[in-house]
């Protein structure tokens, strides 16, 4: 009955990022970033909002929205103030597969990540309820909201941005698709859809 929910006796904001998601089971979720002021574990030249702790989460839904649940989430391990923006899709197996933004704004020169690590993921094997600590996906890329979506059967689109940056959000350009067979993290870089600039 409360605005913000509680997890563990602290209160967060609920930030919507994605479109809902139905799964297989009839179950519905909807990606969300749970933000809190005073994360611990910050680094200094880290301040203001960015320095908040952030959760990425969905809630969730059983009954076609007449009641929700929310998951406590996932985020990078050590690092509770950098994640931002999930989406997610379930897998053939019902596993569920979450990517977000890594939102550690310094440069590389400044203990920021590589490009090889704008982007996290986590998984569920329970419809959402629960999920695995983040891990970086393999993929060189610029730190830019993404989304996952079903192509066929067999094939899965990632909608971002082709680019290799090791400054956050630099190369926010050249808006490609990446495309994958089956299940996992295998996304291989197709056709860009906008020109770069």
């Amino acid at each position: 009955g409360l605005g913000d929910p509680v997890l563990n006796g602290k209160s967060y904001r609920i930030f919507p990022t994605q479109n809902p998601y139905r799964l297989r089971s009839g179950r519905v979720l909807a990606p969300v970033t749970l933000q809190s002021p005073g994360s611990t574990d910050a680094p200094a030249n880290v301040t203001g909002w960015l320095a908040w702790e952030k959760i990425d989460s969905v809630l969730y839904s059983d009954d076609l929205g007449k009641t929700w649940h929310l998951s406590p989430g996932a985020i990078q391990p050590g690092r509770s103030w950098a994640q931002w923006e999930p989406t997610v899709w379930e897998q053939s197996d019902g596993s569920v597969m979450m990517f977000a933004r890594n939102l550690d704004v310094r440069s590389l020169a400044d203990g920021g990540p590589a490009s090889s690590q704008m982007l996290t993921w986590s998984v569920s094997h329970d419809g959402g309820t629960t999920w695995t600590a983040h891990a970086y996906v393999p993929l060189e890329t610029t730190s830019s909201r993404m989304h996952v979506v079903r192509a066929d059967a067999e094939r899965w689109i990632l909608i971002h941005n082709d680019y290799r940056g090791d400054t956050f959000q630099e190369g926010r350009q050249n808006l490609a698709l990446f495309f994958k067979r089956g299940d996992g993290l295998d996304f291989v870089a197709g056709p860009g859809f906008t020109e770069p600039g």
